[in-house]
């Protein structure tokens, strides 16, 4: 009966031991040593067949320290185990955070409005306004940038030259419906007017009286400060600032909005401006962001006195790109 002892004392390739069989030829132990660093080789003789020996490599030297006590050393290097438990511990990487100015420039929305009127018969009127609404939402506040000019022409000449602007920062402050706090600059320069040009800053707290995915209904409540330049007085009027904004998608085409403004004096309240507006807005190709609107608006000012009237009332429909 033939026998053959073998003896495997290795815990990985390239550690501190290895294997290595010799069939008892010369060449061969050499060859074994050469490759694997062997130091210490034992043979089991045998009456029947040559000589198996079996090479063990030998453990790292100790290292005399000091004070004549021998220390072991290890291989350099990370342990691979640690670095992978570091890395569980540590979790996902977190994306970096963008620029400041990246985050101003980018993730805008908006539309581009063009809306024209003609008329002709006893008075020939013609009559253009365009204009842009943008806006942006992050981390839970929105920023509102709109303007709108108007111009007009009739058998006496030129019946209107207006332009209107309006920013808008809503800052949110939690889930309550005391949703947040507003800045509202407002400022339109009209050569029809009795000033050149009129600003309005008003401030306040925004209430979100209702919100679901097809109404919502926010109420803004503050005070305002105006100021007209080019007009006879041209000092500070301080305001109340009463804003109401309604909108209600119908269906998946079409949507409503509606907006209210009540700025009354405060020293004198009977002296205020209403305007109002309302629109109806219709996609006719929504993959192109192309859409209808026809708006009415009425701008209102009990200031105004003699042969002028204290209304002015638009309804204009116009070309919408949506982007």
């Amino acid at each position: 009966m033939r026998r053959i002892c073998v003896l495997a004392t290795a815990a990985a390739l390239g550690s501190a031991a290895g294997v290595v069989w010799a069939s008892g030829d010369a060449d061969t132990d050499r060859m074994g040593r050469g490759l694997f660093g062997m130091t210490a080789v034992e043979a089991w003789p045998d009456p029947e067949l040559p000589a198996v020996k079996v090479a063990v490599a030998a453990p790292p030297a100790p290292v005399p320290a000091e004070g004549g006590t021998s220390v072991v050393t290890q291989p350099e290097g990370p342990d691979p185990n640690e670095q992978e438990a570091a890395a569980e511990q540590e979790g996902p990487a977190e994306p970096p955070k963008p620029s400041l100015l990246r985050l101003i420039v980018s993730d805008w929305k908006g539309e581009v409005k063009f809306g024209f009127e003609f008329g002709s018969g006893n008075n020939d009127r013609t009559r253009f306004s365009g204009g842009f609404n943008i806006n942006k939402q992050y981390w839970g506040h929105r920023t509102q940038i709109y303007s709108e000019y108007f111009i007009a022409t009739d058998n006496r000449g030129e019946s209107e030259n207006r332009l209107v602007s309006r920013f808008t920062q809503d800052w949110s402050t939690g889930g309550s419906k005391w949703s947040g706090v507003f800045l509202r600059v407002l400022g339109d320069a009209d050569r029809f007017r009795d000033y050149d040009y009129r600003l309005n800053i008003s401030t306040g707290a925004n209430y979100q009286a209702y919100k679901d995915d097809e109404t919502g209904v926010l109420f803004r409540v503050g005070g305002s400060a105006r100021r007209e330049f080019g007009a006879r007085d041209e000092d500070i009027v301080p305001e109340g600032a009463f804003y109401i904004n309604a909108d209600h998608r119908i269906s998946d085409t079409q949507r409503v909005d509606f907006a209210l403004d009540y700025l009354p004096e405060i020293e004198r309240p009977e002296r205020y401006r209403l305007n109002t507006r309302a629109n109806w807005n219709i996609d006719i190709n929504p993959e192109a962001g192309l859409g209808l609107r026809l708006s009415i608006n009425n701008r209102y000012d009990s200031r105004v006195t003699g042969s002028r009237e204290r209304n002015d009332f638009d309804f204009i429909a116009y070309l919408i790109w949506n982007f």
